[in-house]
């Protein structure tokens, strides 16, 4: 049984794409179960294998989160801001972490805001890595209590992670730990996870058993919990293209995680629930992809924006202009001119932040990042 380690996976809305030239050929567009009105949708800005939006969305469940994210020069995630709506469409920020990157490029510190009726500072990830560079621990401290959270690893020979400790001490002596051991085939692919759980003075455990095909795709997943069947996944895959050509995002709470391998591209992902040891379709989910070539030879419009960061006055230079529009994060528009060489848009009015500029001129269109300082 997996636990989600701090923050909670969030949402996004539709954003215009800017594109460039992209090291992989696909990356990851859309996650969705139409039967189940599961929804999960991403944005990038250009050919970025960087998305600068990802949006969830349920209907069952009526939530509704978009992850707005933020990079260095380096393409480093250095801030990831969290909303969430009751009804679908505004967005409040709840949370927001910022992190901090040592010169090897490892991540050594997440420091996590929350917003309730105002910003406080809750809690610091602190990562700490061996000789060999490998993750080692990661250790939580709660600002405004005594309760603190540590995962450690151990790993074989392969540098891979046999196994993973997580620990939380309540400060009151009691300490809750689940502990999950990894084992592998000869392929080094992960076959077997075992984990179990001491929570309040109680003892539970369970396993997963991962399955694989003669290319090394991971074709099922299934758990078994307190003696019984209790989910499984089956993937199908495209043994056309590679899983090295596809870009498919990674949570940042979440990088940490031993999955299991997949060689080619995923087309579909079905889920079944356990009753009674007997198992049930709950959701099959559909994989849509951007191929990158297309992207590139649909662009782009060749423009000049200045300056960014702007505080006033944002200019936008292009020949034969059709239309210029500036959106928020939310994917709203705020802005639009049409036929003009130079458009200037006076930015006094908005909140500090980023914004988008898409330029559309004879039929191409082009999307530039700008800041709001």
């Amino acid at each position: 049984m997996k636990k989600l380690f701090l923050l909670l996976v969030v949402a996004i809305m539709a954003l215009p794409v800017f594109s460039q030239r992209n090291e992989t050929d696909y990356r990851i567009n859309r996650i969705f179960s139409a039967a189940c009105g599961e929804d999960e949708l991403f944005y990038y800005e250009g050919n970025s294998t960087n998305p600068v939006c990802v949006k969830r969305i349920s209907e069952l469940y009526e939530s509704y989160y978009l992850d707005s994210l933020f990079y260095n020069d380096l393409g480093q995630l250095v801030r990831k801001n969290c909303y969430e709506s009751t009804n679908g469409y505004n967005y409040d920020l709840y949370v927001f972490a910022e992190y901090t990157y040592n010169d090897k490029g490892q991540k050594t510190k997440c420091d996590v805001y929350t917003n309730q009726y105002f910003i406080y500072h809750e809690s610091t990830i602190h990562y700490h890595y061996d000789g060999n560079d490998r993750l080692s621990y990661m250790e939580v401290d709660y600002m405004e209590d005594d309760w603190g959270e540590k995962i450690s690893f151990v790993y074989n020979g392969d540098d891979l992670i046999v196994e993973e400790t997580y620990s939380s001490d309540y400060g009151n002596g009691y300490i809750d730990e689940e502990v999950t051991k990894y084992t592998y085939d000869e392929r080094l692919l992960v076959k077997e996870e075992y984990f179990y759980i001491y929570e309040n003075e109680c003892y539970e455990e369970g396993y997963y058993i991962y399955e694989y095909d003669e290319h090394g795709n991971c074709i099922s997943e299934t758990e078994y919990y307190g003696g019984e069947l209790d989910w499984k996944i089956e993937y199908t895959h495209n043994l056309d293209v590679s899983y090295s050509d596809v870009y498919y995002y990674t949570d940042a709470e979440e990088d940490y995680y031993v999955e299991p391998s997949h060689a080619n591209m995923i087309t579909s992902r079905t889920e079944y629930v356990g009753d009674e040891n007997e198992l049930y379709v709950d959701c099959v989910y559909e994989y849509e992809y951007d191929d990158m070539l297309d992207i590139v030879e649909t662009q782009v419009v060749a423009s000049d924006i200045y300056p960014n960061p702007v505080k006033d006055i944002l200019n936008v230079e292009a020949e034969n202009i059709d239309l210029v529009e500036l959106y928020d994060i939310y994917g709203r528009k705020l802005y639009s001119e049409e036929k003009s060489d130079n458009v200037r848009i006076d930015m006094n009015n908005f909140s500090d932040g980023v914004y988008f500029v898409k330029i559309y001129s004879e039929g191409k269109s082009s999307v530039e990042k700008i800041m709001k300082k």
